[in-house]
């Protein structure tokens, strides 16, 4: 029988609770997700708030991630139909 296969691609016998070698390699790939998905954001929101990708090549995660937030915070609700009334409110209210 071939092994189950985990969400992330590894076995479950080499999943980071199993072996504490993999931890450190789990770890490394965890923080690459992230930092792609950084750079993905900040490739959609900079055009979005009308600054040159050029300009700002050497951002800082929390910048990117300020300048989203307050980029969906300025959209119209009509802009948002995803957003119901009470998640607007507490967006807002923020």
């Amino acid at each position: 029988m071939l092994p189950r296969f985990a969400a992330r691609g590894l076995p479950d016998s080499q999943r980071a609770g199993d072996s504490p070698a993999l931890k450190p390699l789990m770890e490394k790939r965890r923080r690459a997700r992230i930092n792609e998905s950084l750079n993905q954001l900040k490739t959609l929101i900079l055009p979005l708030i009308g600054k040159d990708n050029s300009r700002y090549s050497k951002l800082e995660k929390a910048d990117i991630l300020e300048m989203t937030v307050q980029f969906l915070k300025e959209l119209p609700a009509p802009c948002a139909p995803w957003a119901s009334p009470s998640l607007t409110k507490k967006l807002h209210a923020s």
